[in-house]
């Protein structure tokens, strides 16, 4: 992205204007209707060609650029999954197993790529086993528990 781009974001709450810039090392910063946000942006390869893992503020979110015209591209897999994003190790287990969550509620911390990741609950439901122990290193798109959405 380089410089600067101001933006007309068209959102199911009404128009907002953004200006945003990505640096070389994937860091965004964005202006949205005068309130400032800051995030890190990693690109990762898969297998039909590159995803974008965004962390900010305690959250991070994965998104795939997906063309409109390729029937192909719809999403596979089941909802309520719970998977690292990334290669990396876990270092903190927040749930037991049996333990009801709700949506958002931080289950795993992964450690990579020098930063601390919070991978929340998807869905409201129960965690039926966590997969890993504190101080395993796991996979990327390795599921990290067995969890069961309500």
């Amino acid at each position: 992205m380089g410089g600067s781009r101001e933006l007309r974001l068209e959102l199911p709450g009404g128009t907002a204007v953004a200006e945003a810039s990505l640096d070389s090392e994937g860091k965004l910063r964005a202006t949205i209707d005068g309130r400032q946000a800051t995030a890190q942006i990693v690109p990762v390869s898969v297998a039909d060609g590159l995803d974008y893992v965004i962390f900010t503020e305690g959250w991070l979110r994965r998104l795939r650029a997906v063309d409109r015209r390729d029937v192909s591209a719809e999403q596979s897999a089941p909802g309520g999954s719970l998977r690292a994003p990334m290669p990396g190790k876990i270092i903190d287990i927040k749930v037991k197993d049996g333990e009801e969550v709700r949506r958002g509620q931080p289950v795993i911390v992964l450690e990579a790529m020098k930063m601390e990741h919070t991978l929340s609950a998807p869905d409201d439901g129960t965690i039926k086993r966590v997969r890993f122990a504190i101080g395993d290193q796991v996979e990327e798109g390795v599921d990290l528990c067995e969890f069961e959405s309500k």
